[in-house]
């Protein structure tokens, strides 16, 4: 799309898919999952349609409309953060990581690039009670070393 001039491209989730995504009873590292990907896989972002549409009584019912509990917001009224934010930010600043050592070449570089290959969408997708644990696990002590 790029070199096209298409403009940016962007991983975006709401109510679907089920996973990877941040419900209530979605892993946490969904969210960190979520955040890392668009990075690894060479996208310009990660998009979500909403940050505080809040149901009537958020801490009481989570759902929303006919939505699925929690795809509408991920703050609460009075500011505290859900564990999806928290795990989202977290995968946010390790994206920016990935994108700084991607730039700088080298040996850094070529280990994030076989990481990339581990982020695979179709896979995610069909995961009905997947883990990323391990993949995250990898990318934090590449990251951080």
């Amino acid at each position: 799309r790029r070199a096209k001039g298409e403009g940016v491209t962007v991983c975006y989730v709401c109510c679907g898919p089920e996973k990877p995504n941040m419900f209530p009873w979605s892993d946490p590292d969904d969210a960190f999952w979520l955040a890392v990907m668009p990075i690894a896989k060479g996208l310009d972002g990660f998009g979500r349609w909403t940050l505080n549409s809040w149901p009537k009584d958020p801490y009481a019912d989570a759902s929303y409309w006919h939505w699925p509990a929690r795809d509408s917001y991920l703050v609460y009224p009075d500011c505290s953060p859900t564990w999806a934010i928290l795990q989202l930010q977290n995968g946010v600043q390790n994206g920016e990581k990935w994108s700084i050592l991607a730039a700088e070449g080298g040996a850094r570089a070529a280990a994030l690039e076989k990481l990339a290959v581990r982020f695979d969408v179709k896979q995610a997708l069909r995961k009905k009670d997947g883990d990323f644990r391990g993949l995250i696990a990898d990318v934090l002590s590449e990251l951080n070393r």
